[in-house]
């Protein structure tokens, strides 16, 4: 099944007049109106603080914000498509739209970066900056726990002539896939 955009004429005449070679911000908001048909709901051109009001906590929705960047005393802007799922947007709703996610991105182009964001209280011009650089390790926004974070366990175990052991699991359902051992004799 493919992602069907229902105002196609109105999304492109946004992209042209908002992101011309000389505006150094502006965003642009696809909201979800049926199952697999997304809506340009809204615009404008001031920067992501403007927006982070439209995200929706039921709601999974894609924009493209540009922001004015500083790379070597040059000026010069970036294009990130932002990925919004909110804390409210169930598993098998999150699976659905997970199908559409690169056909979204196609719709938004052209863009530099892709940050993806679970709290819109920590979305700012500054961890935008941050989560899309290309040097960022990190490009999503607030991971809730439980869902993709990463559970590290460790287990204090008592041995003889060994005061303490620490072995952390990275997976607790497989074999330990990295050990480390500190001791204290």
């Amino acid at each position: 099944m493919s992602l069907k955009i229902d105002n196609q004429d109105e999304l492109r005449e946004a992209q042209s007049s908002l992101f011309t070679t000389t505006s150094t911000s502006g965003w642009i908001l696809l909201n979800y109106v049926g199952p697999s048909t997304v809506h340009m709901a809204s615009c404008g051109e001031g920067d992501v603080a403007d927006m982070t009001s439209l995200l929706e906590a039921d709601q999974v929705q894609y924009a493209v914000v540009r922001l004015a960047v500083q790379q070597g005393g040059v000026s010069d802007t970036r294009d990130v498509f932002v990925r919004w799922i909110g804390a409210g947007v169930g598993s098998v709703e999150k699976n659905k739209k997970e199908g559409f996610h690169k056909q979204a991105k196609a719709l938004l182009q052209p863009h530099q970066a892709e940050v993806m964001v679970y709290n819109k209280e920590k979305l700012t011009k500054e961890t935008l900056m941050e989560r899309s650089d290309p040097q960022s390790k990190n490009n999503t926004i607030d991971v809730p726990l439980g869902s993709q974070a990463l559970e590290v366990k460790f287990h204090v175990l008592r041995l003889p002539k060994v005061q303490a052991m620490t072995v952390a699991e990275v997976n607790p359902n497989s074999e330990p896939e990295r050990t480390v051992v500190n001791t204290v004799v």
